[in-house]
C-alpha cells in the first residue's frame, strides 16, 4: 500500500472564497431551493407528499408550501469568517422550516424536503468554483481573494 503524508508545507496559495461561496449562496443555492419550492419538488426531485383534505380546505393556494409566499421569501445567508458562508431561514420561518422538514406535519408526520443541497446544486457551485480557480490562474495566480 502506498502512503502520504501532507503535512501542511505544501506552497498552495492563499485563497480566500467567502465572496464565492457568498455568490454561490445566493445565486444558485437560494434560488434553487426556491425554484423548487415553487414546482412543488422536493429536493430529491420527487414531488412533495400530497396535502390533508383538512389543509386544503384551510388553504386559498392549492400548492404545497404555497400561501403567503413567505416561506420561498426566508432564505438567507451570510458570510461567517473567510471561507464560511451559512444559508438558513428567517427567524419568522425557521420553526416553520423545522416542522415540514424535520418533524413532520400532520397525521402521517409527511416531510417536506425543502432544504438543503442535492446533486445539481453541488455541481452548479463546483463548476463556478472551478471556473473561478482558472480564471484566477489566467491572471497570474497572486494571492488573492476570488
Amino acid at each position: 500500500m502506498i502512503k502520504a503524508k501532507i503535512t501542511g508545507k505544501l506552497n498552495f496559495p492563499n485563497v480566500k472564497f467567502g465572496k464565492e461561496l457568498k455568490h454561490i449562496a445566493d445565486k444558485i443555492f437560494i434560488p434553487f431551493m426556491a425554484l423548487h419550492i415553487e414546482k412543488g419538488k422536493a429536493l430529491t426531485g420527487a414531488a412533495y407528499p400530497p396535502l390533508e383534505v383538512s389543509t386544503l380546505k384551510q388553504k386559498k393556494n392549492r400548492k404545497t408550501l404555497i400561501e403567503s409566499g413567505k416561506l420561498r421569501r426566508s432564505f438567507r445567508s451570510r458570510r461567517r469568517g473567510t471561507n464560511t458562508v451559512i444559508i438558513d431561514l428567517t427567524a419568522d420561518r425557521a420553526e416553520v422550516g423545522e416542522s415540514l422538514q424535520i418533524d413532520g406535519v400532520g397525521r402521517r408526520r409527511k416531510k417536506f424536503i425543502f432544504f438543503g443541497i442535492n446533486k445539481e446544486m453541488e455541481k452548479r457551485a463546483i463548476d463556478h468554483i472551478n471556473f473561478e480557480i482558472r480564471k484566477a490562474i489566467r491572471n497570474g495566480g497572486e494571492q488573492r481573494t476570488i
